[in-house]
């Protein structure tokens, strides 16, 4: 049996030459070493410092390879005296670097030298949310906007079996499109101190005005509701210009935006996560089924006033006359030109008869949540037409003018957007070459232009499918 010796610092107990309690201690408190610009790191070069955070130091870098500009990230020092870090670490990384979507910021490379460990990620240059928000309270309309982004982004991070957990305005970067683009997905985890292995969790993990009350209390495991938490905290402030700590009212009454949209936004800040929505689909199926419903209803006919009644009988009466014999005694005016109206959608949205062989054997509960079409919404009003070119403009799209009407639904893993504008001809090669979406297809008949793309990688084949079935229905597979 070894000598047993007690610590004179702390006043541990232990066995062997050194006490592991200060030794510990001492790894945590370890500094990040500073890079100083022109230094190379792995096959980087440092040009200088952006910003440090509990997750570690940011630098400017060039990828001396491919001779691009990237942001790299170096993690505590205290992580390299952690025998168990490197396999959770390249674990953990090549996860983060699997995920590949228009609102994530992606990692492109990672790797250690000497004692240092580095991601290296996509630079962007315009800022972050909490800049945005600083410069003045956003319109309902571009929140909205942004926030549904963002769940796209959610969804897809946690079908991958990733988790942000540090949500908050500083780690959404606005891209030079207005784009909303989340980054560090997944560090929270790996650099939190107290993490023993992949699904424990630590209280320093997340900030703590965005953090849910369990990932605060630390006494369950989080999962990805805590992100749904932190993302209702940010829709909350970014309407109101407040935190909602204590009691705090409603949105709409700090606010211009729609009262209908607060139970939705509440329910997101649940203490409990049982009672928030299931996932980052059921939120946006709920932001998006409430503004369709918020469509003003158009107003009643004026009342006519009294003593007019008899005149605007015999008004019309005689209107009536005078067309008649117009349309009996003018020749050719049998068939009056109608009013220019816009064109029926219905032969461009796929029924369930379209769909993929895989979505159509799905029984009653799934149909009901995965609906066929999901979530569809016709623009065709000033206000909503408005909304809708934002949302595209935020999703990386060109600029597509003044529309007519627009229709957007999804289909599973596949999204269908259906523009009706005099520049469908000129924005159907832009569109084609929209290379943030892997699978992508574009129809144009006259003014109106068709987009169907996935909205996330790995299901080519049922992309590959709705669009042979779409080109089947509306006659293009025969041309």
């Amino acid at each position: 049996m070894g000598l047993v010796n007690k610590c004179g610092s702390c006043g541990s107990v232990y066995a062997g030459e050194a006490c592991p309690q200060c030794a510990d201690t001492a790894r945590r408190d370890m500094p990040t070493p500073e890079l100083e610009a022109k230094k190379q790191l792995g096959g980087f070069e440092i040009l200088g410092k952006l910003g440090e955070g509990g997750m570690g130091v940011v630098y400017r870098a060039r990828q001396i390879a491919l001779d691009r500009v990237v942001a790299l990230k170096t993690l505590p020092a205290s992580r390299s005296m952690d025998p168990e870090f490197q396999n959770r670490f390249e674990r953990e990384a090549k996860a983060m670097a699997t995920l590949s979507h228009p609102n994530i910021i992606p990692v492109f490379d990672f790797g250690r030298e000497k004692e240092t460990y580095y991601f290296a990620m996509e630079w962007v240059d315009s800022g972050d949310l909490r800049k945005k928000m600083d410069a003045g309270r956003l319109p309902v309309a571009e929140t909205i906007d942004i926030i549904t982004q963002l769940l796209d982004a959610l969804e897809y991070a946690h079908e991958s079996g990733i988790v942000h957990r540090d949500l908050k305005p500083e780690n959404i970067l606005i891209d030079a499109n207005g784009r909303p683009r989340i980054v560090d997905f997944g560090l929270a985890l790996l650099t939190d101190p107290d993490t023993q292995n992949l699904t424990m969790t630590g209280t320093r993990m997340g900030t703590a005005s965005y953090a849910s009350p369990e990932q605060q209390e630390d006494s369950h495991a989080v999962d990805h509701r805590t992100d749904l938490y932190s993302l209702g905290v940010m829709f909350y402030e970014m309407l109101t210009g407040g935190i909602p700590r204590g009691k705090f009212g409603n949105p709409s009454e700090k606010s211009d935006s729609d009262p209908r949209l607060d139970e939705v936004i509440l329910q997101t800040l649940e203490q409990d996560p049982d009672r928030r929505p299931r996932d980052a689909k059921e939120l946006q199926e709920k932001i998006r089924s409430t503004l369709a419903g918020a469509k003003k209803k158009p107003e009643a006919p004026a009342k006519p006033k009294p003593g007019g009644l008899l005149i605007g009988i015999a008004g019309g009466a005689l209107l009536c006359a005078v067309i008649l014999g117009l349309v009996f005694f003018l020749p050719g005016s049998a068939d009056p030109t109608p009013n220019p109206t816009i064109v029926d959608f219905e032969h461009f949205i796929p029924g369930p008869e379209d769909a993929p062989s895989t979505m159509r054997t799905m029984d009653e509960s799934q149909s009901s949540q995965f609906g066929i079409p999901e979530n569809p919404f016709h623009a065709d009003t000033p206000e909503d037409l408005g909304a809708f070119r934002k949302m595209l403009h935020g999703w990386g799209f060109p600029n597509v003018g003044k529309l007519k009407q627009a229709y957007l639904h999804r289909w599973n893993s596949c999204q269908i957007i259906i523009l009706e504008t005099p520049r469908a001809e000129e924005l159907a090669p832009a569109f084609k070459r929209m290379e943030v979406y892997e699978d992508r297809w574009v129809h144009r008949e006259g003014d109106i232009l068709l987009f169907v793309h996935s909205v996330r990688n790995g299901v080519h084949s049922l992309f590959q499918e709705l669009v042979s079935r779409m080109k089947k229905k509306l006659g293009e597979d025969s041309k």
